[in-house]
């Protein structure tokens, strides 16, 4: 049997039956189905895994993105790896040809979508396409950023190397914010992963209902104290790029945060938290909380 030409890597945190109806649906009929294998990577809660039966299954540790994203590139039998979120759909029957003449531009990594602030540029998993090899070479994504900041200092990675990432123009859908929708309201009686799966509500209200459940997380002291330290591990790993491509602005606001977690070095929270095997742990009492209410 050949080998594939893309691996299609869907990191599934909450939000199974929108894959298994809608995103994984979207790539077969985008795709010669010859072409790509298939690679779902659970980093989340209890999903129905008799929806995934016919594809490649892997568990990781409870939301740990950057290390499901490597477990999954690990796995991968193509040339090319697609990493996907679980919120988002392939609506192009081009996009590998896209994706692979962009490459074959001397590009390292192409992504249909590209958020950017005065802090940084980052590219989104919606999906990003590059060679596994090449992933490879530029050593995977960092597996001391948890959540939530992997993409950013990967898309520095690629950059301070002196490397290029492009926007690919295809038809795709990012509804974002959905995992995050679910993960928040496991304590509602709104089943959401069944209004997503059925397309049962507006792009806009699931990004707002997102932004509220943000809002809710940054409330409690250790997941700001993740946040904080992130940014300053990662600033204090880019320092030089940043200060050759007069990013002061991002390493300004590190030096803030570092300023911050002084307050935080004597407090038993920090032995909590020093380690991602720790974050995990947080992560996933929070939410068993939620469940329990």
């Amino acid at each position: 049997m050949n080998s594939p030409l893309v691996s299609c890597i869907i990191i599934l945190t909450a939000n199974d039956k929108f894959v298994s109806k809608r995103l994984i649906p979207s790539i077969l009929e985008n795709s010669n189905p010859d072409d790509i294998e298939i690679i779902v990577v659970h980093n989340g809660l209890h999903p129905n895994k008799d929806d995934f039966k016919d594809y490649i299954f892997l568990e990781s540790d409870f939301g740990w993105v950057s290390k499901a994203i490597n477990n999954g590139v690990n796995a991968a039998a193509g040339k090319y790896i697609s990493i996907f979120h679980d919120d988002c759909l392939i609506l192009d029957k081009e996009w590998i040809n896209k994706c692979k003449e962009l490459l074959e531009d001397n590009c390292v990594a192409v992504s249909p979508e590209i958020h950017s602030n005065p802090y940084f540029t980052v590219f989104k998993n919606v999906p990003l396409f590059m060679e596994k090899e090449k992933f490879i070479e530029l050593g995977g994504y960092d597996e001391n950023i948890f959540v939530g900041s992997e993409d950013i200092e990967f898309t520095l990675r690629v950059f301070s190397g002196g490397n290029k990432i492009s926007k690919v123009d295809i038809d795709y859908k990012h509804y974002k914010g959905m995992s995050t929708v679910i993960l928040y309201n496991t304590d509602d009686k709104t089943d959401y992963t069944a209004i997503f799966a059925d397309d049962k509500i507006d792009g806009k209200e699931i990004e707002m209902k997102a932004a509220e459940c943000i809002e809710e997380l940054t409330q409690n002291e250790w997941a700001n104290i993740i946040y904080m330290r992130d940014t300053v591990y990662i600033v204090n790993k880019y320092r030089d790029y940043l200060i050759h491509s007069f990013n002061f602005k991002l390493i300004n606001l590190a030096e803030y945060f570092k300023k911050q977690l002084e307050k935080y070095k004597d407090s038993p929270l920090l032995d909590e938290i020093e380690g991602n095997d720790r974050f995990a742990f947080i992560y996933k009492k929070f939410f068993e909380r939620k469940l329990s209410r």
